[in-house]
Formats: C-alpha cells, sequence, structure tokens
C-alpha cells in the first residue's frame, strides 16, 4: 500500500465536477501524455491536481483517488477532495489535471511521519509482563492501559504467539498483548460497563496530529469473531472518532487498518495534560456508544465505540491478541518499524520508573545488595527520626497530574522480597527497622523512620516507583 504515481500524467474534465463530487469522469491521455494510473490493484491512491490554468494557474485543488473504471473516458472513483490544505472547489469541463508531487507522499518517503503511540510492539512492561485478575482500570505494559468496569475479570500477559510474521509486517516483532476474560460477564454491558485497551498521548506530543488526517493499524488475533470498537479521543476527550473492525477467523492473525478524517471540531486546552486516547473496544455500555449510523465521524463527548459491537466479556476464556499498533498522520499508514529499545525505554520513564528490573513486579525484586539502591542518611540520634530520599529523572513529564513517588507494599522489614532496610553503622538492620513511607510530590518521598529505634541511620536501602501516567 502506498502512493502510485505515473509519469506525464494528463487529462481534463469530460463532465463538471460539483464541489462535493467523489467521483470525476477524465478523458484518456493523448500523446505523449499518460492516462492516470489505477491504484486499486496495489492497495494504494494517487493525488492529483485540477487547475484552471496550467502556464498562469489562479486556482486549484489537490484530490486524491483509489480506483480507475471504463475505458475511456475513465471515471477516478473514491475520490477525497481538498486535500493538502486546499479547498474542494466546483470545475467545469475541459478543467486540467496533472499528477506531480505532494508534501504527504514526501513526508511519508523522507520518514517524518513518526508513530504517536508509545511502546508499540508492547515490548516493555515494567510493572511485570503478567497482570492477573484485572476488574477496573490498571496498566499493563508500559503506556497501555486496560479499563474494564463490570465486565468480568480480565488478565493482560505479554505473549510471543498469535502475532505477525516478518513477511506480513517487514519487521520481526516479537510480542504481543493477550487479554483474556477469566470471568464472563454475559449479560449486555450496562450504560458504564466497558472493557477497552487504551493509550493516553500526551498534549505536547499529540500537538502535530490534532484535527489532521491519521490513519490507525494493528494486528489482532482471537478464538472469537465478530464486529468490535475502536475509538481515537481528542482534546482531553471532547471530541471522538468511532469505527469498528471486524475479526474474521478464529486465531487468525489478521490486520486492521482505520482511516480517520480531519475535522475542525473546538478541542479543549490540553497543553498540561493528555491530548488524546486511542481505544480498542471488546465490550461497551450505552454511556460510550452511539448508533451505527454515527461511526466514521467525530462526534462531540468521550466515545468508545458503536453501539452495534458484540460483548467480547460474554465467554470465559475469550482471548484477544494485539500486537505492532501504530497511529499515524496521513491516509496511509508506513510499515510498521520496530522502535529502539533504549530510546522506548527512555519514552517509558517518562511517566513510570522503578528502581528494579524492568519485568519484575513491584514487591517482587530481591532484597537489595550492597551498593544498590543505596541513599545517604544522616547518623543522628534516635528522636530525629527524618531521613530524605530524593529522585526527580529528567525524563519525567514536568506537569504531573498526581504525586510522583510510590514504594512497594509493606516497607516494614526488609525480610521478605521489596522491601526496605537500614545501616546503623555496624550492619543492615531488618528485624528491628521500623519506619514508614511518607510521600512529598513530585520531587521524591521520605522515609520516616519510629523514633523509638535504639540507635541512629547512615544509610537506606530499598526500591522505589515513580508514576506520573494518565489519567
Amino acid at each position: 500500500m502506498g502512493t502510485i504515481y505515473r509519469n506525464n500524467v494528463r487529462t481534463f474534465l469530460t463532465l463538471a465536477a460539483t464541489s462535493s463530487a467523489t467521483s470525476l469522469e477524465v478523458t484518456a491521455g493523448v500523446s505523449p501524455f499518460a492516462t492516470p494510473p489505477d491504484p486499486s490493484q496495489s492497495g494504494g491512491l494517487c493525488y492529483i491536481t485540477l487547475t484552471d490554468n496550467l502556464a498562469v494557474p489562479t486556482r486549484y485543488e489537490v484530490v486524491t483517488y483509489d480506483g480507475v473504471s471504463g475505458s475511456g473516458p475513465f471515471t477516478l472513483t473514491g475520490v477525497r477532495r481538498g486535500q493538502e490544505g486546499t479547498q474542494s472547489e466546483s470545475w467545469g469541463v475541459g478543467t486540467t489535471l496533472f499528477q506531480s508531487w505532494t508534501s504527504s507522499p514526501a513526508r511519508q518517503i523522507q520518514g517524518t511521519r513518526p508513530n504517536a503511540l508509545i511502546n508499540p510492539d508492547f515490548r516493555i512492561w515494567q510493572r511485570g509482563v503478567n497482570q492477573l485478575a484485572i476488574t477496573t482500570a490498571k496498566y499493563t505494559a508500559d503506556k497501555w492501559r486496560l479499563r474494564v468496569v463490570a465486565q468480568g475479570t480480565w488478565d493482560a500477559e505479554r505473549v510471543s504467539t498469535r502475532i505477525p510474521d516478518f513477511t506480513s509486517v517487514g519487521s520481526l516483532v516479537t510480542y504481543g498483548a493477550r487479554l483474556t476474560a477469566q470471568s464472563p460477564d454475559s449479560a449486555a454491558p450496562g450504560a458504564g460497563d466497558i472493557v477497552a485497551l487504551e493509550q493516553y498521548i500526551e498534549g505536547d506530543v499529540y500537538r502535530r496530529y490534532a484535527r489532521k488526517e491519521k490513519v490507525a493499524t494493528f494486528y489482532v488475533s482471537s478464538n472469537r469473531t465478530g464486529t468490535y470498537g475502536f475509538a481515537l479521543q481528542e482534546g482531553v476527550a471532547s471530541v471522538s472518532f468511532i469505527q469498528h473492525f471486524t475479526i474474521n477467523a478464529p486465531n487468525t492473525v489478521e490486520k486492521k487498518t482505520l482511516r480517520i478524517p480531519a475535522h475542525s471540531l473546538s478541542l479543549a486546552d490540553m497543553s498540561s495534560t493528555y491530548g488524546a486516547v486511542m481505544a480498542i473496544t471488546l465490550a461497551a455500555g450505552t454511556n460510550f456508544t452511539t448508533a451505527e449510523a454515527n461511526r466514521s465521524a467525530w462526534l462531540s463527548g468521550a466515545l468508545y465505540a458503536p453501539a452495534s459491537i458484540r460483548n467480547g466479556a460474554e465467554h470465559v476464556s475469550s482471548t484477544y491478541t494485539f500486537s505492532a499498533i501504530g497511529l499515524y498522520e496521513g491516509r496511509d499508514p508506513p510499515d510498521f518499524e520496530i522502535p529502539d529499545h533504549i530510546t522506548e525505554l527512555g519514552r517509558c520513564y517518562r511517566y513510570y520508573q522503578k528502581s528494579f528490573p524492568e519485568d519484575i513486579s513491584p514487591g517482587n525484586a530481591a532484597v537489595p545488595t550492597a551498593g544498590v539502591n543505596e541513599y545517604a542518611g544522616v547518623r543522628a540520634a534516635p528522636t530525629d527520626h527524618r531521613v530524605n530520599v530524593r529522585h526527580s529523572p529528567k525524563m519525567l513529564r514536568e506537569q504531573a497530574t498526581r504525586t510522583l513517588f510510590t514504594t512497594v507494599t509493606n516497607i516494614t522489614t526488609a525480610a521478605a522480597a521489596g522491601k526496605w532496610s537500614l545501616f546503623d553503622g555496624a550492619g543492615w538492620n531488618a528485624a528491628s527497622a521500623r519506619f514508614s513511607s511518607l510521600f512529598t510530590g513530585s520531587t521524591g518521598f521520605e522515609i520516616e523512620m519510629d523514633a523509638s529505634a535504639a540507635v541512629g541511620w547512615e544509610l537506606i536501602r530499598g526500591e522505589w516507583v515513580v508514576d506520573a501516567d494518565y489519567p
């Protein structure tokens, strides 16, 4: 799929075209000029320009089309009007059409259409690669949140099966996110019920995409066929674009491509919060849906799907594996690219960090060893019982929506995994180390020790988690 060109294309309208016409009838090319190419055989599209005067133009319009019918005159079909910043206009018989270079195909070739999503290949799971028994909104893979409301219990796991092969993608995709309904909810979803895999996109990041034409792609495999939902919400959910997609065959990896039109609707200020939410919806109640007739359009409010989608939570052991997800500017997607792991990890660190290994869940790491995650304190009298631990990662979002620092569970002893311990000058003291955490906002946290402790402390050793993700 891509933009199709042919050298020396020049033709003329044989029928007048209104500003809303979605097909154009044109002549065959007369030597040395060529007839417009037919992009339908390759699944792509063509750009072509209409002008009132080829030598000294006073107005012009760039359009795209995705098919050609007839044998002369020809009909350009699937015409999209007013592209590349031009206005849709009416054109008379004899209007010149020609094919030339335009900015959108140039951006595709220059590689300037990055994926708007972070961790699109589901490689990074700092919270742990198995997130089980999810009954509410919970982050799974980094930047990917599974939103569950009154629709049973779900597992989210990193898997290497039911993902596209190299031939399909052009890159070696190694992971996907498998969502499994462990306890079903066969009843029709209530008004506020939902199951959706979603990613929040920061406002400053999303500004380059807002209101523009976009395209989303992803691969999916499921043991449940049927129609499901897709949504893109812009401007802190001011407006939503909804569409459906169909899983045609069970346990088969299928690629889905969803085109999202440009719009000029008013958006809420997103300079200090998220700019968009992209969601793949498996079940949704009436609070989040609208009539099937409204799909493929931008609507007011936070919507997730057309009302016609099936209830993906109705059967136990229903599985849905998603992989290689992209959201791009423009009508046609570039080939999916595996992001550089170190770069992508840094992007994830902007929203979530921890002091222990990437794939280990908080609270399950081994007790830190000497020299690892140590923080200097003050050797103090027992009444001086507070030690500050400061950590301000440069990659974290500067304008956080919540307290950033949280710690692992139960920090009263270092006898078990994922706990804190203190050094009293002679050795690491776990059993009698009585202290608790005191959160201090966006710059760090404090460790508050029990004033009844018999000795002072020189070092703190332990684990931390920094969470600045949405919402």
